[in-house]
């Protein structure tokens, strides 16, 4: 989250905004300088019972990296391998934990913020410390759906089920409470409003990469995937390798699909190593990431077609898009057409999309083929970039929003 929130608040100033954080790493941005931080970590060093949380005061981390140390690294894992009941027991801790200290307390009313920007997910207590706030301090919500939990988390089993009704009931607690919904797509927008009755702003994924040309990539062969191949996006690269494969043998070509990812999973790794044009190149620097995209031929934005990951990720937009749009690279985009991202994809013609495995070969074909589709492609993604994704002007418009939409307009009904 730490890019997007960067992007959503690039035009603010850093004494307009603070963050309260639920997670054991440093700071990665300089958007914002007064930060908060109540981790599980905390809970496991106090013993549940010992007062936590601190004024994070550090230099800003500029080597991204997840964890603070090595032994916090180990904990969070061992939390992740049986999600489901690990879910219900970090609730319950989260629910005795003695969060709400005196320090949090004048840490907040030093920053005496105007409202709650609430980056929602799929975790119970940060919907509670929210509630706790918000009630505490007469603070309204805007809460910040990027990710579609109340309809998409997926349950197994009986804890699952159980963590779900307990997830939701208190999403629906806060979402009825919110003065507005940030969405990142206009469908997440109608259908939470329909459901909660709160009015919608769409936030769109600002970008990093400032290009008003089409990149000179004429003699490269190499396609690029970067970021997240979970949620079985890997099987969605696996059959784009296998089309490069065989286009490959006919035309004695030597196309190259570069998977930039910090993925661990031998499974997928193996499958990768089996299909010819695959490379997997590990996880690189976002700096590197801007240059592979430049340097490509195409770069790629696919989905699982696996029902269950379509209901999951149906309202998502990729940050990633964003940045594809604005590179001045032709963007190629594998996935179902139930899907918000594919669908804003297509409606703009500003990419080559395939929406089923059976017209996969034919336009991956047109986009190595045929450079007339790719330029128009590209031009018409550049002119989407400026008018949607410049980061500058939606931070501005979203700031004005917020002003009068929100913070003004609460004043207006508390007085």
């Amino acid at each position: 989250m730490g890019k997007t929130l960067s992007s959503i608040f690039c035009d603010f100033d850093s004494s307009e905004v603070c963050q309260l954080y639920f997670y054991s790493s440093v700071p990665e941005t300089s958007v914002c300088k007064d930060f908060f931080r109540i981790s599980d970590y905390d809970l496991v060093k106090g013993k549940l019972f010992g007062k936590i949380g601190q004024v994070v005061d550090c230099e800003i981390d500029t080597t991204n990296k997840l964890y603070e140390t090595e032994q916090i690294q180990k904990v969070y894992s061992s939390f992740n391998r049986n999600r489901q009941w690990v879910s219900l027991v970090r609730t319950f801790a989260w629910d005795i934990a003695r969060w709400n200290s005196p320090v949090l307390d004048k840490w907040i009313r030093t920053m005496n913020p105007d409202c709650i920007f609430f980056a929602s997910g799929d975790t119970v207590f940060s919907y509670k410390i929210v509630w706790t706030i918000s009630q505490k301090y007469n603070l309204p919500i805007i809460s910040y759906v990027c990710d579609e939990f109340y309809y998409g988390y997926q349950a197994e089993g009986l804890f699952g089920h159980m963590y779900r009704y307990i997830l939701r009931k208190w999403m629906r607690k806060i979402f009825v409470a919110s003065h507005q919904f940030a969405v990142i797509c206009d469908s997440l927008g109608q259908l939470y409003q329909k459901e909660f009755k709160t009015e919608y702003y769409v936030l769109n994924t600002g970008n990093e990469i400032q290009t008003t040309k089409i990149c000179a990539v004429d003699q490269t062969d190499c396609i690029s995937y970067l970021g997240n191949i979970g949620l079985n996006r890997w099987k969605s690269l696996v059959q784009i390798g296998r089309i490069l494969d065989e286009h490959n043998q006919i035309y004695s070509k030597n196309y190259k699909l570069n998977i930039y990812s910090g993925e661990k999973d031998p499974k997928i790794i193996a499958a990768f190593k089996e299909t010819k044009s695959i490379q997997f190149m590990g996880r690189i620097s976002p700096q590197e990431c801007i240059d592979r995209i430049k340097s490509s031929i195409a770069v790629v934005h696919t989905e699982s077609f696996d029902i269950s990951d379509i209901e999951r990720v149906k309202y998502s937009m990729s940050t990633k898009i964003a940045d594809s749009l604005a590179s001045g690279t032709c963007l190629f985009a594998y996935g179902s057409p139930e899907l918000a991202s594919i669908q804003y994809l297509a409606e703009n013609n500003c990419a080559v999309v395939a929406t089923s495995f059976a017209e996969l070969k034919a336009k991956i074909y047109d986009l190595l083929e045929n450079e007339k589709i790719r330029k128009d492609c590209i031009n018409k993604a550049l002119n989407l970039a400026i008018m949607n994704h410049d980061s500058k002007k939606n931070s501005r418009a979203f700031k004005d929003n917020i002003k009068k939409n929100v913070v003004d307009k609460d004043e207006s009904i508390t007085s």
